[in-house]
């Protein structure tokens, strides 16, 4: 009897996607099955009474209590299954356990002669989280605003699919409009308010679990456009110059948007010649689209943030100087040698009048390198000096850019660059002595021999190069030493291995010292570079295996005595030196291999392995 029981109530568990396979079963001239709580569209919370009743209660064998999501249409879980004694049916349910959102609540009975009565109840809504509400535009603080406005509210820390919930708005705690639903897109007239009220809008939740949840925002009202005063050009400016920045006094309380400077002339339109839409607000201000001596008027109007509009925007009535000073540089010559003493001169005009003439020197990246002459009005001469003695000393040999700057009475300005030469250009510009001097790098001197010192490429003579590495590999001076130029160590001496320093080759001299006698200082070593090419460097703590850096000077980088850093792709490893005629004394159970040479060839010096 009971096996057939469950069986039969299985098989009607099994279809509660389908439960119209199980409607064979039902009476429904006999059996009422009622769920008092909860109702359609009740928003539940924490533990929840789900109570049962039905007229059927001596023919209830056993009562299950299920969950289906009501979005997907599937059974989620039973939540409860039980033989009741009695009716109604109280059940506690433990809403925490499943997500907020919608669902159906339904309830199937087994009854006597294996029938299946059932009854479900949607949607209801389970709702656990702490919902918050928000104005999306007032994230970034108080709005500032004229009229009217839309403002969208948002919730937080809610359901994907929120129960309807209605919500009001309010200005000033006047409610104003209510929207019983999303989308939550509010219209707001603010228009009765006045001229920079601070206003509060607020949304109020009214109904439901989330019933008394408040968002506000404060909002400044703006109807008045910016107010503007002209500082420069002022009433007392009666010419301008062609490009200038002009100057303005603001009175804005809200936030200033943009300003434009317009500009027109008779009968002609106006044109925006200068705007600015970021502070500070200096303007610059172009006049090219004018002719020089033409009367302008000059407008400055402003934006703010919301679109109001300087109301009385100030103006001004000048007149265009738009031609600038002239220059004219006499001297340096472009093309000729300054070795010492250099003359600076320039003629500046201008039909307006000077206010100021400057000189200074560039190099030749532009960078200034000495102010030599600045003089401002009163100004009686057109033609300008100035004199620099030593000029080599001062700024080295090279290019130079020697700059005038005149500036007029109205503030146009003319800039001119010439490029001269510091130094010599060729030998016959140097002084003749035994030996000769010759120009090199745009110097005068006598060019060092073979292993002399040096500072530059050009110091040396022929095509020897300078290379700053010092006499020895790991000599911790590192003078400057002219050295002969290589490709290859086969353009280099025996003892010396083609260094590539810098980009350029060079012969460098090896250490006269093996790798197997003790000829380098008592605290370094000898390792093999090329052929027939040794440096000396610091015995360091490397073993066998250890990491190291080829051919390092430092100490902590190296390995012990009768170890050579073996190159190992970016960095290298500690390796046991052997002869190799004589392996078996170097390498107990070892071969003795081939060291690897920077110059590609080989020798005798190999190593453990």
């Amino acid at each position: 009897m009971h096996t057939r029981l469950f069986a039969s109530f299985a098989l009607c568990l099994g279809l509660l996607l389908a439960p119209t396979a199980c409607t064979t079963l039902i009476d429904p001239n006999t059996v009422s099955i009622q769920i008092r709580q909860p109702t359609a569209e009740t928003q539940v919370t924490g533990f929840a009474l789900v109570e049962i009743d039905s007229n059927q209660t001596r023919e209830i064998k056993e009562l299950l209590i299920g969950l289906r999501s009501q979005k997907e249409n599937k059974l989620l879980k039973i939540l409860h299954r039980t033989q009741p004694d009695r009716f109604p049916y109280l059940y506690e349910w433990d809403t925490t356990a499943d997500l907020d959102g919608p669902y159906e609540i339904f309830v199937q009975v087994l009854l006597t002669g294996q029938t299946v009565a059932q009854k479900a109840v949607a949607p209801v809504w389970i709702v656990n989280g702490q919902a918050r509400l928000r104005f999306k535009e007032c994230q970034q603080g108080a709005l500032i605003l004229r009229d009217q406005v839309k403002l969208t509210l948002e919730w937080l820390d809610t359901p994907p699919n929120l129960p309807p919930t209605p919500v009001e708005l309010y200005v000033q705690g006047i409610a104003q409009s209510r929207l019983e639903g999303p989308p939550y897109i509010f219209d707001v007239d603010l228009s009765a308010l006045p001229h920079a009220t601070e206003t509060t809008l607020s949304a109020v939740v009214l109904r439901g679990l989330y019933r008394g949840t408040t968002s506000l925002c404060t909002a400044y009202i703006d109807r008045q456009g910016p107010k503007l005063q002209f500082l420069f050009p002022d009433a007392n400016t009666q010419t301008v110059p062609l490009q200038f920045t002009a100057l303005l006094e603001i009175q804005e309380d809200f936030g200033l948007n943009k300003i434009e400077i317009l500009a027109t002339a008779q009968g002609q339109p106006p044109i925006v010649v200068g705007t600015r839409n970021a502070p500070p607000f200096q303007i610059s201000v172009d006049l090219s689209a004018f002719q020089h001596q033409q009367a302008i008027t000059l407008q400055a109007v402003g934006t703010d943030n919301v679109g109001n509009i300087t109301p009385a925007p100030p103006s001004l009535q000048v007149t265009l100087d738009a031609n600038p000073p002239t220059i004219e540089i006499l001297s340096p010559q472009p093309n000729a040698p300054h070795l010492g003493r250099i003359r600076f001169e320039a003629r500046a005009r201008d039909e307006a009048g000077l206010a100021s003439v400057a000189f200074y020197l560039e190099d030749e990246k532009g960078q200034r390198l000495d102010n030599l002459l600045f003089q401002k009005a009163p100004i009686t001469s057109d033609t300008f000096q100035a004199e620099v003695q030593a000029a080599i000393s001062l700024y080295g040999p090279g290019e130079r850019r020697f700059v005038v700057i005149a500036t007029d009475q109205h503030q146009n300005q003319t800039t001119q660059r010439l490029t001269f030469l510091i130094g010599c250009l060729r030998d016959a510009d140097c002084p003749a002595q035994n030996p000769p001097y010759q120009c090199r790098g745009n110097r005068c001197l006598i060019p060092e021999k073979l292993g002399g010192p040096c500072d530059y490429d050009f110091s040396c003579e022929g095509d020897l190069l300078c290379t700053r590495r010092g006499i020895t590999w790991c000599a911790k001076e590192k003078l400057g030493i002219c050295r002969q130029s290589c490709l290859s160590r086969n353009d280099c001496p025996n003892g010396y291995f083609c260094l590539i320093d810098g980009g350029k080759g060079v012969c460098f001299p090896g250490d006269p010292c093996s790798p197997f006698t003790a000829n380098c200082a008592s605290n370094e070593q000898c390792a093999p570079w090329g052929k027939d090419s040794f440096v000396c460097l610091p015995v360091g703590g490397g073993s066998e295996g250890s990491p190291c850096t080829p051919l390092s000077c430092d100490a902590s980088k190296g390995c012990q005595r009768g170890y050579a850093c073996l190159s190992s792709g970016n960095s290298g490893v500690c390796k046991r030196l052997c002869d190799q005629d004589y392996p078996s004394r170097d390498c107990t159970n070892r071969s003795c291999v081939t060291f690897p040479l920077r110059d590609g060839q080989t020798n005798k010096i190999g190593y453990c392995r």
